[in-house]
Formats: structure tokens, sequence, C-alpha cells
């Protein structure tokens, strides 16, 4: 026999546990005999000793012995707290493994049937999760009886005597930590097979169902779940978008575009900003790329790389643009949430990215002949930032009238078409660096001129062409903004003034603004700016500039700083 409380094996007779010390009981029989006092040795088969009912009590354990017994009073339907949220684990705890493979196996049939059909079946597989749930709620403790009696009848079948029974039942029953364990590991391996079925078999194709994936962008063959169903049905947004672009047909494009009452602003503006554009430009746009960043079922966020080209108008320049697209269902379709450029690359005439044009940033340009007597170096670069190419001539002339000093140096800038220059002197090997000092949209020209005495003499553009600046003592290290560094001095520009604003913006808007909004701000794909400090406050006009608005003014196209000072001089516009 064995303790109904840890189920250590018990000598006959015992009246205590010797592992947990817990009181033996000897439950009465129907016949008021004491079992483990009873000489009968009798076969089952010819004569009744003991009731099943009585035989349930010690498969259910002394612990919920009472309980059972009042679920059991009410017939088939009571209710189980412990069944209902434990579900399966509930089961295994009661040692009722065939049941849980009976559910198992219903699951994987399901999930079969959902990954050959191609479906959304997490809906599925959710309403029968509850469906079981309640099942076990309602029924479970009867279900636990049916259990308990077929388990009894068994063991009846093998045990001659009613000890033997007794120990047997108790073994066999009651409830195990290590049989809940035992049902956690079948849940873990329904959930491998679960991955492997929904993994490796294929959706049926039904016919006509491959044009339809051929003509997706996006590698899907057939959506399994409702990511993959909202992947396919956002490039399909996409596709729409870029096409009615490219048929301009603005009702097409703004169907695309979220709008409610707090957007509507944004929205106007960008069909303001379309209809010129439409009426200005003929352009084409390309999708070159596209990746999902994040995807729930209500907001995604989309890179998509593109690629605008013109093909007929004027004062627009060619550029590929990395765009993050924030998009968001509305009566469940997605549309168009807001747009930010992440990066942007102006291409040349024949938009090959290796012919890209060279603007003045934070590099210094560098003309370094190899010798004092007979060079010609050239080099094209953008020279006031409004994206023409410009010619740098640098080149000394082969007369050696002095052997110590070249008399026939240039310095020669062909710029808007119209060629400007100076002469001047070079000692020893001489070198032209080139570089925005005062950032004005101007580059000015920092002459070495090489000699005993090294200095370098500064250069840049006036009324007259190229006009002497200053001069630095020692050799040319280094250039930032509003600062030049010798090997013997750190000379200082003056930054501008608060009166010198409208210069300092006027280059921030040739460099980034104007291909949009029109060289004198008069509108052009952009709105008019004109009168844009009469509409918003400064602190509106920088965050629209750094932030953007609508999906027509994307942010980040400056760095907060200029757009700042672009604010500060847009604002005196009204």
């Amino acid at each position: 026999m064995f303790c109904a409380n840890c189920g250590q094996q018990l000598q006959d007779g015992s009246q205590f546990c010797s592992s947990c010390g817990n009181r033996i009981e000897h439950p009465t029989l129907s016949n008021k005999q004491e079992i483990n006092n009873s000489p009968l040795e009798t076969d089952f088969s010819n004569q009744e000793t003991i009731e099943d009912e009585e035989l349930l009590l010690y498969f259910v354990g002394e612990e919920k012995q009472d309980y059972y017994l009042e679920k059991w009073k009410k017939g088939k339907k009571s209710w189980n707290w412990a069944a209902f949220f434990g579900g399966l684990f509930w089961l295994g705890y009661r040692k009722m493994y065939s049941t849980i493979l009976i559910i198992a196996a219903l699951f994987i049939l399901i999930d079969v049937i959902v990954a050959l059909s191609g479906i959304d079946g997490w809906r599925i597989d959710a309403a029968l999760s509850w469906g079981i749930a309640f099942s076990l709620g309602v029924s479970g403790n009867y279900t636990y009886k049916k259990f308990a009696l077929k388990r009894i009848k068994q063991l009846k079948a093998r045990n001659a005597t009613i000890n033997n029974l007794i120990d047997d039942i108790r073994t066999k029953g009651g409830r195990s930590w290590r049989s809940l364990l035992i049902s956690v590991g079948m849940m873990v391996a329904y959930g491998i097979i679960s991955v492997l079925i929904l993994t490796y078999i294929p959706p049926l194709t039904l016919p006509g169902q491959e044009q339809t994936n051929a003509n997706t962008k996006l590698d899907i063959s057939s959506p399994s779940n409702g990511v993959e169903m909202n992947k396919v049905d956002i490039s399909k947004l996409i596709d729409h978008n870029i096409q009615a672009l490219q048929d301009e047909d603005i009702d097409s494009y703004m169907s695309t575009i979220y709008k409610d009452s707090s957007s509507e602003d944004d929205y106007n503006q960008t069909l303001e900003l379309l209809s010129t554009m439409f009426d200005e430009f003929d352009l084409n746009q390309e999708v070159t790329g596209m990746t999902f960043l994040s995807i729930n079922e209500n907001e995604a966020k989309v890179r998509l790389t593109q690629t605008t080209t013109l093909l007929e108008g004027a004062d627009f320049r060619d550029n590929k643009s990395i765009l993050i697209h924030t998009l968001k269902k509305q009566n469940g379709q997605w549309k168009f949430l807001k747009s930010e450029v992440e990066s942007i690359e102006y291409l040349d005439a024949t938009n090959e990215s290796d012919n890209v044009s060279e603007t003045i940033t934070s590099d210094v340009f560098t003309l370094s002949p190899q010798s004092i007597w007979d060079f010609s170096l050239n080099k094209e670069i953008d020279l006031n930032g409004d994206g023409t190419m410009d010619t740098i001539t640098f080149k000394g002339g082969p007369m050696r009238d002095d052997e110590y000093l070249n008399e026939q140096v240039e310095i020669k800038i062909e710029i808007n078409d119209q060629e400007t220059g100076i002469s001047v002197d070079a000692e020893s090997n001489a070198s032209l660096f080139i570089y925005d000092i005062d950032q004005d949209g101007w580059v000015e020209f920092l002459y070495e001129t090489g000699g005993r005495l090294p200095a370098v003499d500064i250069y840049q553009f006036g009324e007259e062409g190229l006009e002497y600046v200053d001069s630095i003592n020692g050799k040319f290290e280094d250039a930032q903004p509003f600062e030049v560094t010798t090997s013997e001095e750190i000379y200082s520009y003056e930054e501008p003034s608060p009166s010198d604003i409208y210069e300092e913006a006027s280059y921030i808007l040739q460099q980034s603004c104007i291909s949009c909004h029109g060289s004198n701000l008069e509108g052009a794909v952009g709105p008019r700016l004109l009168n844009i400090g009469g509409k918003y406050s400064q602190e509106e006009i920088q965050e629209i500039i750094v932030n953007g608005k609508g999906s027509g003014m994307p942010g980040g196209l400056i760095s907060e700083e200029d757009a700042s000072k672009l604010a500060e001089w847009l604002i005196t516009l009204k």
C-alpha cells in the first residue's frame, strides 16, 4: 500500500507514513470491514467486495475527495475554475494524457489546413483555445470522473486482491507535479510541430493565383499570416501612389493620403503642392528599393529608395532620395500618414551615380602642382552652391625670368559663363586651397605662396572678380567655418551679425529650398513663401523645416542650426 499524501510505499498495517508522518486512514467499506485488516483474497470477477464509487475516493486522493464528491452530485455539468484557467496543464496535473493528445492532434490538423489554404489561422486557433477552456470549465469534473472510472476498471482487471487494487489506484490516480511537467513538454513538442508545418508545408496554388502573385512587387507568393497580408497591401498602396504621380492624377494620389480633422491643413497643403508640381513639371518617379522597418495591425514604417528625374520643365534637380514613410490604417485601408527624408543625393543630367555634382561642404579642395614651373591644374566644383559646375584653372607659365620666382602664375575662374582671375607670384612649390570660410555660399581661395617665408593669401569674390582680403603667416594646415589655421597662427573671420542674416539665409535657400519653392520664393513645386511670416510664428516655421509638414514638405533637409537661421529670416516675410 502507499501513502495517500506523498505516495511512499508502506508496510501493511502501518498507522503513520514513515516519509511524511501523515496518519494512514483506512476508509470504511460497504460491509464495514477495514481493508488493511481484511483477510479477503478474492477474485473480483466472482464477488464485488468494494463499490466503484468508493474506489473513486482513492483515485482522487484525500485532499480533493470532498470537492469532487460535491461536484459529481450535480451531474454532468459543474464548473471547475482550475480546468478553465489551467486547460491542458490541468489535464496533465490529473494525469489525463490521452485527452491532451486528442486536443493536440486537433490543433495539428487545424495547422495543416491553415498552411495548405494560406489563410490567417490565428483567429481559428484563438477560437478553438477559448472553446476548449470553456468546455473543460463546464464539463471538466465529469470528464475526470469518466477517466477515473475507466482507469479503475482497467486496474481491477490486473489486480486479484483488494489491497493490491487500492495500492495500484493510489499510484495511478491522484495528482502529480511531474505529470504537469510532462504536459508542458507535450505542449512544447506541439509548438515545434506547428512551426514546422507552417514553415515547410506550402499553400495550395489555386487556378489564376500565379498571375496575381507575379504582379506583386513584394516577394510574397501567398500570405500565410496577417503581417504578410499587410505587407502585400502596403506594397500595392505604394505602387498605386507612384502610378498616380506618373499619370499626374491628383484624385488618385490623394486617395492614398491619411486625412482626419487634425491633419486637414497638411492634406490641403499637399494637394496645393501636387497641383503646382503637375503644372510646372513632368517627372519620372521610380522606386528602386523598399524595406519594412516595423509593422503591426494598424501602423507601419517603410524605407523607400526613390529616384525622381525631370522629363520636362525647369529649375528641378534630379535626385535619388531615401524616404521613411509612416503608414496608418483608415477605415481598414492603408494610407500615408507622414514622410521623412533620410538622405537625398542630387544627380547630374545623366542621372548616373558616378557623376554626382560636387558641392562645397566641410571639405577643402586642393590644387598642388609638382613643380614651380610650367604646370596647369583644373578642377570642376560648384563655387556658389547653385548646382552648376564651375571651372578653376591654376597654372604657371614656362618663362624662367627668375630661377627663384615664377611670375606667370594665374588663378582663373570660369563661372556662370564668365571668366575672371588674378595673377600671382610663386616661390618654390605653391598650392591653392578652396573653401567657403565665411559660410556665405561663395568659396574663398587660399593661395600658399611657398618660399623662404611661407604665407597664405586669402582672396574672395567681389565686384571686380577675385579680390585680395588678407595674408596669414605660415603654411596652410586646415580650414573650418570662420577660421583658417596655419603653422604659425589661427585666422578668424567675423561671424555674421543679425543684420547679415539675409545673406546667410540666402545661401541656405539656394542650397536646399529654391528647387521646390522657386528662386524668388514665389512658389514652384512647393507653396509660395513670400507671406509665410504672416501665417506662422518663427517657432512654427522652424518646426516645419525640421520635422516636415504633410507628405509634400519632408523634414530633415537641413540641420537644426540652419533651420533656426532660415526661420529667423522667413518670419520677416509678411
